[in-house]
């Protein structure tokens, strides 16, 4: 239990937890500055908006609680490599949330998210150039 309270009091100084921190504000941030925007598929709304910060919220005090532990636990490694995985995932938003304000990007960065989409699509069902054929 002490080994736990000492990794939680050194977790203001790990870069990747800062770094996940400043990630989830700014994809609330960019999240819901979109939807004022004219290309915005859903508009603001307050029940949208509060479901996006209980889940942000639940995700930063789990991920707050938890790393602790595994630096306790001596497998802090684990809790990195989830840590960067969850920076790509919210990065991949805040991208996402600027392409629908309007921000343009290279061509090869769209390919991507195009590409992702419909792998996304595909796996969940939906219709596929690739099924047509």
């Amino acid at each position: 239990m002490l080994e736990y309270w000492a990794a939680a009091s050194n977790l203001q100084e790990n870069l990747w937890w800062w770094t996940i921190t400043i990630i989830i504000i700014v994809d609330c941030f960019t999240g819901t500055i979109k939807n004022v925007f004219p290309n915005a598929k859903v508009r603001l709304s307050s029940q949208k908006g509060i479901y996006g910060l209980v889940k942000n919220f639940c995700i930063w005090f789990a991920m707050t609680t938890i790393y602790p532990l595994t630096m306790a636990w001596g497998i802090s490694n684990v809790a990195n490599a989830f840590l960067i995985f969850l920076i790509g995932f919210y990065g991949l938003s805040i991208v996402e949330n600027f392409g629908v304000m309007g921000v343009k990007f290279p061509d090869w960065v769209v390919y991507c998210l195009q590409k992702l989409e419909d792998i996304k699509s595909f796996s969940a069902g939906g219709n596929d150039d690739e099924t047509k054929k």
